[in-house]
């Protein structure tokens, strides 16, 4: 854990809030919250105690779903989100009850007990010699649980993990590694000249294993022993160190096979695929396989020649496969803990015969776990994820791994005393805690702030309102000038089009055109006429 992040105050004090990032998430350990729960008090009567048969029983309530979602609002006004259910009690590993006063007629169960199953509260026990003064504890308890606390100078106390003290730094190099003996065995049978071996996964894993405890063994009188869950983490980090290059079983040359490991020399996919091609032969008439038992004879000969007979002895398994009888003969390691070989035999074959179908042959090669595949031509290796190891970088390296583990860890104890309920506290008086107070307030700037801008906005929007008013206003005095001006133009264009009439008059034997603009529409016809006269 972190240090302490956050203080909150609750139900009258404060709690103590710590931060722990794990597993890609963060956890926050409080604070208990120690207090007497007083309608759980009573006095009874134990028929399974000598000594005190009178017990003073009662719940200490450690935790609630209150001070969770006070610690997490606390934790949301520094803007830091987190779930409730990630708000929890400190990892307390061992709690009891204790006093300070030895000397009275109260006993004091000073066990410890377990706290891994983290209950929100706890029952205790007090021993107590009369039955009658028993029962005035309780009342006292009832009536005035402050003071009670305060006389009997009860206190809670739990021990947990501070820190890790002991710790062993691992320095895995080259002569390290020449202790453990399968690095041995791939050295001396597997690698080629330039020191390069390839395993499979397993085998990868086996290796980083029995280097990992040649170490733990080498060195288990002088350090500390590092446990279990630590060692699987070692081995796996270890593993990624020396697994070297993957490469595929398809890549390798006729000289590489000869450094891959195998518990079996039969188990070779190389030599598996050289066995099948030499000992089995296709006959695409009856679609079936003839297994050739000279011919296996001729193989194993050779191969034991190939490989020299001490070596194929050890490396072998004992005899590989057989067809003869369809399945592998008896010494093969591979029988061990299988079903019996005549579940293979075609029911209309003798178990002599030598002649199988494809589906059989496929039966038996899938049931053997054999490295081959039948391409419809010839039998041809299938491919695998091999590691390449070089031994000799190995051998000759100064540090391949390096790790400092903890290995022992570091208990305390603490004590916090047991308060009394805040209904019954004198000090708490039933107040709201402050970081509701703290939250409310906020709220409250906030809305302020809110009005505030609305104001400022209705404001604004006024002004913009009346500006718009004055504009519509002058508008609407333009408008009714273009009206009145348009009015008076329709009336002059009126009195042109419906008041005037036409004439021509001769004057000095020139001729004139004249108008005659009216007032009345009935003048027309008498002035037009007497006009025209003229």
């Amino acid at each position: 854990m972190e240090q302490i992040v956050l203080s909150v105050e609750y139900n009258g004090r404060r709690l103590n809030v710590w931060r722990e990032d794990a597993h890609g998430y963060n956890r926050f350990f409080v604070t208990p919250l120690c207090v007497l729960d007083t309608s759980s008090i009573k006095c009874v009567h134990d028929k399974y105690s000598r000594e005190n048969q009178n017990v003073f029983s009662f719940y200490v309530q450690l935790w609630d779903q209150e001070a969770a979602k006070t610690v997490q609002l606390a934790l949301e006004e520094k803007e830091i989100e987190v779930k409730a259910s990630d708000i929890i009690p400190l990892p307390m590993q061992m709690v009891h009850v204790n006093r300070d006063d030895i000397i009275s007629e109260i006993t004091v169960d000073g066990r410890w007990r377990s706290y891994q199953g983290q209950p929100n509260g706890l029952l205790f026990e007090l021993g107590v010699n009369r039955k009658t003064f028993c029962e005035d504890m309780v009342s006292d308890a009832k009536a005035d649980p402050e003071s009670f606390l305060a006389r009997t100078k009860l206190h809670f106390e739990f021990t947990m993990f501070v820190g890790e003290q002991s710790f062993r730094n691992l320095n895995i190099t080259g002569s390290t590694v020449l202790k453990s003996k399968f690095f041995a065995e791939l050295v001396n049978d597997y690698s080629n000249k330039n020191g390069i071996v390839y395993l499979q996964s397993d085998d990868v894993n086996k290796l980083a294993r029995d280097i990992y405890r040649s170490l733990a063994v080498q060195d288990y009188v002088t350090d500390d022993y590092i446990p279990t869950r630590h060692e699987a983490q070692i081995v796996n980090e270890l593993l990624n160190e020396i697994k070297g290059q993957q490469i595929l079983s398809t890549q390798l040359s006729s000289e590489d096979w000869d450094s891959v490991f195998w518990n079996d020399l039969f188990s070779r996919p190389d030599i598996q695929t050289e066995y099948f091609n030499n000992v089995i032969s296709y006959d695409d008439g009856t679609k079936h396989f003839k297994y050739d038992e000279t011919k296996d004879k001729i193989f194993r000969g050779k191969l034991e020649d190939r490989f020299a007979k001490e070596s194929f002895k050890s490396r072998s398994g004992g005899g590989g496969f057989s067809f003869n009888g369809f399945g592998l003969n008896a010494q093969g390691g591979k029988q061990d803990g299988k079903k019996d070989n005549k579940e293979f035999i075609n029911e209309t074959e003798t178990q002599n015969t030598n002649i199988v179908s494809k589906d059989e042959l496929e039966s038996f090669i899938d049931y053997n776990n054999a490295h081959v595949k039948w391409t419809g031509t010839k039998f041809e290796a299938k491919g695998l994820n091999l590691h390449r190891i070089n031994t000799k970088a190995m051998q000759t390296s100064s540090e391949i791994f390096y790790k400092r583990v903890v290995t022992t860890k570091l208990a305390t104890t603490q004590e916090l005393p047991i308060q009394a309920e805040p209904k019954y506290s004198t000090a708490y008086n039933n107040a709201i805690d402050p970081i509701y107070f703290e939250v409310l307030q906020k709220a409250i700037n906030k809305t302020n702030e809110k009005l505030e801008e609305l104001s400022n906005q209705i404001i604004k929007n006024a002004r913009n309102l009346k500006a718009l008013e004055s504009r519509h206003f002058s508008l609407e005095e333009n408008v009714n000038k273009n009206v009145n001006a348009m009015e008076k133009l329709k009336s002059k264009q009126k009195a042109i089009n419906g008041y005037f009439c036409q004439g021509t008059v001769f004057r000095n034997g020139t001729k004139y055109t004249k108008i005659t603009y009216l007032h009345k529409p009935e003048e027309a016809i008498i002035k037009c006429d007497f006009d025209n006269n003229l």
